[in-house]
């Protein structure tokens, strides 16, 4: 029987290997959606050469997998074996519309779940670069408002020199933030990881200034076609700030072959989904807990 381990940073680089190969468009399969939450889901995994498994804590004592990366039917024959041998109920998350056909295909399936505060967003990278459009005038309206209000502006990489800077930003306005998410308390430390350690991560991010002072960031990564937002930020009292690091985070990183933004899920945040919707996602990428009889 394979046995299970905790997720380590030392992981990162045989785990993006896994995850580059997929190349999906949802976030869980990115070293962020992995990573950063490694500690809020408990999350183990097994991996040798040809297969990566995750093992998860959705809520106390119940335990879910994701849909093995790499050697898929082999993947599955370990999970089947680990679950008879410890009793567990075979439950898998995190199943996008493209995964789900297979567990129909080789399966008895019990339960399809779907859960509507796990949905990612996904943008065309182009309308974000642009905001063209009338269903998008109002992200358009504020960005030429910041442009007419506020002359000296700057948009540059997060780097050695400024990142103290970018880590205080980031801290002072996820204080600021309001506490309605079930995630909150742990991001806090989460954010922290990631400045501490961003060089593993491999993450990218850039900063907006006016004046000098920082008034929004963000930061993430790529995979594919895709690149997934993991961290934004913008003072509320400087006007379309955060449209404008929306703006210039899809032009500095995304065209070419990065045809798509993902920006997550919004954690069931009734504020969150609204900002999110109203920049007009093509997709919401939904996710379910899927039950099955091995």
């Amino acid at each position: 029987m394979i046995q299970f381990r905790d997720l380590v940073l030392e992981d990162i680089p045989k785990v993006r290997a896994f995850f580059e190969a997929y190349a999906s468009r949802s976030c869980d399969a990115t070293i962020g959606g992995a990573f950063m939450w490694r500690k809020y889901f408990e999350t183990q995994i097994y991996m040798d050469d040809t297969v990566l498994l995750f093992k998860v804590q959705r809520s106390a004592g119940n335990t879910a997998f994701l849909t093995p990366y790499g050697d898929i039917d082999r993947g599955f024959g370990l999970l089947r074996e680990y679950c008879r041998e410890t009793g567990i109920q075979p439950a898998f998350c995190a199943v996008t519309g493209r995964e789900l056909p297979y567990y129909e295909k080789n399966f008895q399936v019990l339960s399809v779940e779907f859960n509507r505060t796990w949905s990612d967003y996904l943008y065309e990278a182009e309308r974000h670069r642009t905001f063209a459009g009338k269903k998008l005038s109002g992200q358009r309206n504020h960005v030429n408002k910041f442009l007419k209000s506020y002359d000296n502006w700057s948009f540059e990489p997060i780097t050695s020199e400024n990142l103290a800077e970018a880590r205080a930003f980031c801290m002072e306005i996820e204080r600021q933030r309001e506490k309605e998410s079930s995630t909150y308390e742990a991001e806090e430390e989460i954010l922290g990881e990631v400045f501490d350690r961003l060089e593993e991560y491999g993450f990218f991010g850039d900063l907006l200034r006016v004046d000098g002072t920082i008034v929004a960031m963000a930061m993430g990564e790529t995979i594919g076609d895709t690149l997934f937002v993991h961290i934004e930020k913008a003072r509320r009292d400087y006007f379309g700030a955060y449209q404008m690091i929306v703006q210039q985070f899809a032009n500095a990183h995304t065209g070419g072959a990065v045809m798509y933004i993902n920006r997550e899920d919004d954690s069931g945040d009734l504020g969150l989904r609204t900002s999110k919707l109203s920049y007009q996602p093509m997709e919401l990428l939904d996710k379910a807990t899927v039950k099955i009889k091995f």
